[in-house]
């Protein structure tokens, strides 16, 4: 470790336009041991079923993370793993389901479920679902951090709470996945889970915490944040992407709908990528070269 903990290198990072951009993401329910790359470390049924569900939905889009339930212990693959679904964006949709054993992960048609416009028949809605990465063979920040904020969670909302393998920037730990609103938030602490819980109920995000949407870019993730930011807007359907494109000096504008009981208005905002300082993106390692979406305009139209 040397004494070195990534979100201590990352605290003057911008959480905005940092959360991975993937539109279909699916929890797969596996106890662990998860390994460093945890679909294919995890322990399996069968030679080489890791590789192939990696190969299989990785071909089809679909982002996967392994979860298990706070405080269940590693206790290798489950007799019939839960699986929730979830596609983002304009007429997506979340589902679960339980499927009788590992096996049948291989037999999904993942590339049909990633496309699909509703959730296939047999599914259920799972209502919200949590996602908590404690990868602690990935980075220690979300082993320290993340298990504690899990068993937060999970006083709140037993049933939907999972802690899950790496999802994408451990640097900004407690990270913490809306997986039914496809939203991810950073630097949580447990004493922020109770009005993250409270938000989601609400249809409503956390600004100072909100890492992005999933279905956005990262440049998009920063604009929408600058302008709920100028808006002071927290309503999660209040905001529309209309249209994105690069501009000529290299930043991206983006229009947005802005939705209100009044009306809509149309609003422009511009982004660019400035440099930051170097810092670890993970415990132990050396810094490294970084960027963050900035807004550099905020107009309507």
């Amino acid at each position: 470790m040397n004494g070195i903990f990534c979100v201590d290198g990352a605290a003057a990072e911008p959480l905005a336009g940092t959360a991975p951009h993937r539109p279909v993401w699916a929890l797969v329910e596996h106890p662990g041991p998860w390994g460093r790359e945890a679909v294919l470390d995890a322990p399996w049924p069968g030679d080489g079923a890791g590789a192939a569900l990696a190969a299989l939905t990785d071909g089809a889009g679909v982002r996967v993370v392994l979860g298990r339930r706070p405080g269940a212990g590693e206790r290798g693959a489950p007799q019939r793993p839960a699986v929730v679904l979830a596609r983002y964006g304009p007429g997506g949709w979340t589902a679960t389901t339980t499927l009788d054993a590992p096996a049948d992960l291989l037999d999904l048609d993942w590339a049909g479920l990633a496309a699909a416009p509703s959730a296939p028949a047999g599914w259920t809605d799972p209502g919200p679902v949590w996602g908590i990465c404690t990868h602690g063979t990935r980075d220690a920040c979300c082993a320290r951090l993340g298990r504690p904020l899990a068993q937060a969670f999970a006083a709140l909302e037993p049933a939907g709470t999972w802690e899950i393998s790496h999802s994408g920037g451990h640097r900004f730990a407690g990270v913490a996945l809306d997986l039914a609103a496809g939203l991810v938030y950073g630097r949580v602490g447990t004493a922020d889970a109770a009005a993250l819980v409270r938000a989601h109920g609400d249809g409503r995000i956390v600004r100072h915490l909100l890492r992005g949407a999933l279905h956005r870019t990262p440049s998009a993730q920063a604009a929408e944040a600058a302008l709920r930011d100028h808006l002071d807007e927290d309503r999660l359907a209040a905001l529309t992407l209309l249209d994105e494109a690069t501009e000529p000096g290299g930043g991206r504008a983006s229009t947005w709908k802005h939705t209100t009981a009044d009306g809509a208005t149309t609003w422009r905002v511009v982004v660019a990528e400035e440099p930051l300082p170097p810092r670890p993106a993970s415990c132990g390692k050396a810094p490294e070269p970084a960027s963050a979406w900035r807004s550099v305009t905020v107009d309507t139209v």
